[in-house]
Order: C-alpha cells, then structure tokens, then sequence
C-alpha cells in the first residue's frame, strides 16, 4: 500500500514539474537572492570550510540570530511556493509571483498539526509493540519495524486537510 502510494506521488511529482516551476519560480528566485546575499554577508575571508553558510560554526551571536530569520524565511518561502503550487494543480490559480495570504500560516499550522498526530499515534503502536515484543520476539521487531509505515498512512487519510487549507476551506480533521 505505502509503495503504491509513494509510486504514485512521485509520478504526479515528476510528471508536473513544469507546473510546480510555473507556480513557485517567484519564490524560487526571492529564496535563491536571499540565500546568495547572506552568504556573501557571512562569508569568511578565507572562504567556506562547509559548504553552505548554515552549516558554518557560528563565531558571532549576530551570525546565530541571522542564521535563525534567515532558516525562517526559507520555511516560509518554501511552504508559500507549495501552497502556491497546490492552488495551481486544484483550482488552476495563477497567484501573482508572490502571494503571502493567511493560507500559507494555516497550511503550515496543520502541517505541524499532522505531525504531531503522527508522533502522538507512533506511542501507541509502539507500545502494542512491545507488548508483542515481550510474547514473540520475532513478531514484535516486525511490529516495531512497521509502526512507523501505520502511523504514516494514518497521516495519510488525514492529510487532505492541506490542500483544503490552502484553497481556504474549512476541511476538518473529523471530515478528512
């Protein structure tokens, strides 16, 4: 099922690529300027021994707190091109290059609201588990090994409430 499903997505994934540069390419180049312009801001005379300006240690506190706003902004960068590119698929929206509206922070809010459900579901399983564990040992690595792969796919049933988020319907968990 999971495979299926992953096969799936990869397909709709590649197959509308065009789509997704269509819909993101104004976020695409604001994250690709801001990320060149805080390089060149925390560049070190004697270039990067990593190879990105996030994975240098931090020598300042200014360089830490740039770092954080900057992580920030690609979060919301990254989560306004994906909303962008869901209204794109659905609806066939063609929002400005730019489109900051509140359905970007809901789309992010459920996101996190899945995952925490998907942690909160990854107790119980576990927990069974290792009451399997403690019955039949060779049965209960297989049930440790395939709670993640449940909780995923319980996600899954509950995951349409991000396209409903970002279309602004009011789709709830119970509805999902």
């Amino acid at each position: 099922m999971i495979l299926s499903v992953l096969e799936r997505a990869l397909a709709l994934a590649f197959g509308r690529i065009g789509t997704l540069l269509a819909a993101s390419w104004g976020y695409i180049l604001l994250m690709a300027g801001l990320n060149l312009a805080l390089s060149g801001q925390l560049l070190p005379g004697d270039g990067f021994t990593t190879v990105s300006y996030m994975t240098e240690p931090v020598v300042a506190a200014d360089d830490g707190a740039l770092r954080l706003v900057a992580g920030l902004a690609n979060i919301l960068l990254g989560f306004a091109a994906a909303t962008a590119y869901m209204r794109r698929i659905l609806i066939g929206a063609r929002d400005f290059p730019f489109s900051f509206a509140p359905r970007v922070l809901k789309v992010m809010v459920k996101l996190l609201l899945l995952l925490l459900l998907g942690a909160l579901m990854l107790v119980p399983l576990f927990a069974i588990a290792g009451i399997i564990t403690a019955v039949t040992a060779g049965f209960g690595i297989i049930a440790f090994i395939a709670a993640p792969f449940v909780a995923l796919m319980l996600m899954q049933k509950l995951s349409l409430i991000l396209p409903a988020a970002a279309l602004e319907d009011d789709l709830t968990l119970r509805q999902s």
